[in-house]
């Protein structure tokens, strides 16, 4: 048997070594390293945090040894963490397990077994029990007598009712429960649990009992991914409740009662099948983030934008028409979703707002408000698949806009404030109605990335030279009958440009020894070239070098 990594330890001076019960480990206190100990019996292990005195407090299982179910473990009688996960081949679990009076960790996670012996209620000390990834139909009731256990997982096993010994467990303040698909009910006796933490996520269960209402203790109720259509009213009497996750069920409505979850900070209801939202929430003075999405709602309830301390409203794919005028009332909103909806026009009031990111792609609107230059702390504009024609002017005062988004719209042009936008990095106007690129673009110093394919445009400007930060420039698909101007050559960072789809391109070959990717189609003679090669070029050879020499 030997320690591994012993050498380096010990020019370090930090390891000292001590025998227990014939096993060499080590008192290495400070710092919890990968290092092993190999036991002649049952094979490698991970072992950390040793005590002052060189006892064993963890064990750590990372094999797949047929050994284990022979193992004695009284050997190790002071260990406190014991992880056998992944050993399939540990059943029937070595009862000497159940003799470690002093352990208050064990995790049997992703073992496969479809049993526990009673034995495990020997383990008064228990304090966090992992069985996840089992073959689980039930649990013993020996495990009401760990009153100092605190959490148990059961996720992933195969329970057909929810295990009425778990209301037996008195000092159990989180359960975790999911992805046992066979479970559709909970008893009444739920409501007995004094758990902070529930995760009934990915079960199958089609209703709840009135009884959850009787959980004071709860903070964190997971139940998405489940077959849930009503929520019981009961649920307004969870005081202490922070955080109701209920996406991708089958709601068809939100109890009035939930305005009384004072505490709430987080509600998700996302993939459900809601057609409205309860005036109560606007009750919820201390939420933070709602999560509307993907539901058939079709209108917002205004006290809705009276939650002050609302960061987070996100309300896209659903048959929104109007956003209320007093959205303006949500001083710490820092995030406003709403797009595939059917939103005609954003209220003026959107300048209230001090939010970052405003997402309101593929709606119906057809004009962008003068007050959006307002917005100082925009940095993203997500404003494609819409009816917009023009962009204000006073889009121009958003300095620390870094990305805009106006593809599939009908716009035009873009106005000359746009030069102010130096922060921006991202510009996306295709699939416009464009026909002239403007010359002031070249004010945008800050680009990198220019979309202004799918248009009409028939002209490259010179003044796309100034852009230094440029890194990709997508002109395909237009009217392009224009020389393409050598100023294009100047620019350090260049690496991709898209001319293909276009009329005549004319001019020199670029010789920018930067761009890596240039499309322009149809080849000439045949050809299928890298470089821009354009109508009236001299040089038809396709690899660089050859065309500096040339040119």
């Amino acid at each position: 048997m030997y320690l591994k990594n012993n050498i380096t330890f010990l020019i370090l001076g930090l390891l000292t070594l001590a025998k227990i019960n014939g096993y060499i480990v080590s008192n290495f206190t400070n710092i919890c390293d990968e290092f092993g100990l190999f036991l002649e019996d049952i094979g490698y292990i991970n072992v950390c945090n040793m005590n002052s005195k060189g006892d064993v407090i963890e064990l750590d299982f990372g094999v797949y040894s047929e050994t284990i179910r022979d193992f004695d473990f009284n050997k190790f009688n002071n260990i406190e963490v014991l992880k056998i996960y992944h050993s399939p081949v540990i059943y029937p679990i070595p009862k000497s397990i159940f003799n470690l009076e002093k352990l208050r960790v064990l995790d049997l996670s992703y073992n496969f077994f479809d049993s526990l012996p009673e034995e495990i209620g020997n383990l008064k000390n228990l304090e966090n029990l992992n069985l996840s990834f089992n073959k689980l139909t039930e649990l013993p009731m020996s495990l009401g007598n760990l009153t100092k256990l605190k959490k148990l997982d059961l996720n992933d096993n195969q329970f057909v009712k929810f295990p009425t010994v778990i209301g037996n467990i008195s000092n159990l303040e989180i359960l975790n429960i999911y992805n046992n698909n066979k479970i559709t009910e909970y008893p009444k006796s739920i409501g007995d649990l004094k758990i902070t933490e529930l995760s009934l996520v990915g079960n199958n269960i089609k209703e709840l009992p009135e009884e959850i209402g009787n959980m004071k203790n709860l903070k964190f109720l997971y139940l998405f991914r489940n077959q849930l259509t009503h929520i019981p009213s009961s649920i307004g009497n969870l005081k202490n409740l922070q955080v109701l996750l209920l996406s991708n069920n089958n709601l068809i409505d939100i109890p009035k009662s939930i305005g009384g979850l004072e505490n709430l900070r987080t509600l998700e209801i996302d993939n459900n099948k809601l057609t409205s939202i309860p005036d109560e929430v606007g009750d919820l003075k201390n939420l933070e983030e709602i999560q509307l999405n993907m539901n058939e709602i079709s209108s917002l309830p205004e006290s809705l934008f009276n939650l002050t301390n609302l960061k987070k409203l996100h309300g896209s794919s659903n048959k929104i028409v109007k956003l209320p005028e007093n959205i303006g009332n949500l001083p710490k909103l820092e995030e406003l979703e709403f797009a595939n909806n059917q939103i005609t026009e954003l209220p003026k009031s959107i300048s209230d707002l001090n939010v970052e990111r405003l997402y309101f792609s593929f709606n119906r609107i057809e004009k962008i408000p003068d007050e959006i230059g307002k917005m100082k702390n925009l940095k993203t504009i997500i404003l494609s698949d819409n009816n917009i024609t023009t962009i204000p002017s006073s889009l121009g005062n958003l300095r620390n806009l870094d990305s805009l988004e106006l593809s599939f719209n009908h716009i035009t042009t873009f106005p000359y404030s746009f030069g102010n936008l130096k922060s921006l990095t991202f510009l996306n106007l295709s699939n416009n109605d464009m026909v002239k690129i403007p010359y002031y673009i070249g004010n945008m110093e800050g680009l990198m990335h220019i979309n202004l394919s799918f248009n009409n445009i028939t002209n490259i400007p010179s003044s796309l030279g100034n852009l230094k930060n440029l890194y990709v420039l997508s002109l395909d698909h237009n009217l392009i009958d224009d020389y393409l101007p050598e100023s294009l050559n100047n620019i350090p960072n260049l690496d991709t440009i898209f001319l293909n789809d276009n009329v005549n391109i004319k001019g020199k070959t670029l010789t920018n020894p930067n761009l890596y990717y240039c499309y322009y189609s149809p080849p000439l003679e045949g050809y299928t070239y890298s470089l821009c090669e354009s109508a009236n070029a001299t040089c038809k050879n396709r690899t660089l070098q050859k065309c500096k020499e040339k040119n």
